[in-house]
C-alpha cells in the first residue's frame, strides 16, 4: 500500500506543473503563516471548488491529513487553509481535477507582511443621515478584531466603533458598520487592523461628504497618487462620470471609474505624469507616481 502511495505521489508532482493553465481566472495564489505552538498552514485561494489539496516542498507531500484521515479540500469559494509538516519549507500547493473541476497549480509565495487582506473598503451616506461603511477581506490570518476610526481633518482619528473579525480565513467575508454619529460636513475614515498577536496595521483613509460644499474647497488626496482618489469638498452624489472629467498633458480624455462616495480610481495602466481632474468645470492638477 505504501509502494502505491508513493508512486501516487511521485505521478501528481510530476502532473503538477502541466496543470498552470487549468487554475481560475486570474490564477491560483499561496503563502505559508505560522500560528503559536508551530503549528504550521497555507493559506490558498482562487482554487478549483470543492477540490482536494496537497501541500508540495519540492517533490515531496508535506500535506497534514484531517483528523478522521482524509485530505483537505478546498471550500465552495476555491479557498483552503492546508496544515503541512514544519519541518519543511512549502513550495507550491496542488488541487486534484475532479469529474466537476479541473485541477490547479500555484506556487507558494513568501509570507505576507498583512495578516488580513482587504479587497475593498467603502463608505455610502444613508437617508437617515448615518453612514454606512463596508469592506471585504479575502483572507484572515490570526485576525482579532476591526476597529472603526473617524476624523473631520484626515490626521487625528478617534474609535467610533469595533468589529469581531473572522481569525483564520480565506474565504472572502464581507463585514458592514453604520456610524450614526453624523453631522454635516464630510468625514474620514479608516480601519484598524488588530492581530491576536497584539500587531496593528492601517487600511487606506475614505472621505465622504454627506452636506452640501462649495466647489471653491474642492481638494484632492493622495496627490501624488497611485490610481485611486478622494475627492474633497464635492457632494458624493456629484461624483459621476457626467461632473467628472479627466485628462492627460495632452488634453486626451482618460479613462476611470467610479467607486463609492467620493472615491475614483483612474486607469491604473496609465503612465507617470501630470493629469487634469475637471469637476463641473472646476479644474485641479493631479500628479501620478
Amino acid at each position: 500500500m505504501k509502494k502505491v502511495y508513493s508512486v501516487a505521489v511521485i505521478l501528481l508532482a510530476l502532473w503538477a506543473p502541466s496543470a498552470k493553465a487549468q487554475c481560475p481566472p486570474g490564477g491560483g495564489f499561496a503563502f505559508p503563516f505560522i500560528l503559536p505552538g508551530n503549528i504550521c498552514q497555507v493559506v490558498a485561494f482562487n482554487l478549483p471548488p470543492n477540490a482536494l489539496i496537497r501541500v508540495f516542498s519540492g517533490a515531496s507531500d508535506i500535506t497534514l491529513r484531517n483528523p478522521d484521515g482524509s485530505f483537505p479540500r478546498t471550500d465552495a469559494s476555491g479557498g483552503a487553509l492546508p496544515f503541512y509538516n514544519c519541518n519543511s519549507t512549502p513550495t507550491h500547493v496542488v488541487t486534484l481535477a475532479t469529474p466537476t473541476n479541473t485541477g490547479c497549480f500555484a506556487n507558494v509565495a513568501a509570507p505576507a507582511n498583512l495578516p488580513i487582506k482587504i479587497k475593498s473598503f467603502t463608505a455610502h451616506a444613508q437617508s437617515d443621515n448615518s453612514v454606512l461603511l463596508r469592506w471585504v477581506s479575502v483572507f484572515e490570518i490570526n485576525s482579532s478584531q476591526y476597529v472603526v476610526q473617524k476624523s473631520v481633518d484626515g490626521r487625528v482619528f478617534s474609535d467610533v466603533g469595533t468589529l469581531k473579525a473572522a481569525g483564520n480565513s480565506a474565504q472572502t467575508i464581507n463585514y458592514s458598520f453604520s456610524d450614526r454619529q453624523v453631522v454635516n460636513g464630510g468625514a474620514y475614515y479608516r480601519l484598524k487592523l488588530v492581530d491576536f498577536d497584539g500587531s496593528i496595521d492601517y487600511t487606506k483613509i475614505i472621505y465622504i461628504n454627506n452636506g452640501q460644499v462649495s466647489f471653491g474647497q474642492l481638494s484632492v488626496f493622495p496627490n501624488p497618487f497611485r490610481s485611486e482618489v478622494q475627492l474633497k469638498g464635492v457632494s458624493s452624489s456629484d461624483v459621476n462620470r457626467k461632473n467628472v472629467k479627466i485628462y492627460n498633458a495632452m488634453g486626451m480624455e482618460v479613462n476611470y471609474r467610479v467607486l463609492s462616495g467620493n472615491a475614483i480610481t483612474i486607469d491604473p495602466s496609465l503612465p507617470k505624469g501630470v493629469y487634469i481632474l475637471r469637476v463641473k468645470g472646476e479644474a485641479f492638477k493631479l500628479f501620478k507616481e
